[in-house]
């Protein structure tokens, strides 16, 4: 997904393996354009698509997957966290 957003729009984003789980960055994010001085994280669309993703991949298997920065909020990038064992 990542790369298919970095190839085919000018939403950068990158994915980091850390072990336990994966962060998912939004260098730019859509949903947060214009957006400021949110309370908490606003990106529910970005985190939807990362979880219905993974249940397709993986052939319905359902992760975690939380907003841990957002640009609405002040913070440099959208950030997720994307647990690597299934919930379900």
């Amino acid at each position: 997904m990542a790369k298919i957003f970095s190839t085919t729009s000018d939403q950068l984003s990158t994915v980091e393996d850390k072990g336990d789980h994966y962060v998912y960055t939004m260098h730019k994010c859509p949903v947060c354009w214009s957006r400021k001085n949110a309370d908490k994280p606003v990106c529910y669309i970005a985190t939807g698509l990362l979880q219905e993703s993974l249940k397709w991949v993986s052939g319905g298997n359902e992760f975690r997957v939380n907003e841990s920065k957002c640009i609405a909020m002040g913070d440099p990038v959208c950030e997720f966290i994307i647990q690597k064992t299934p919930i379900s």
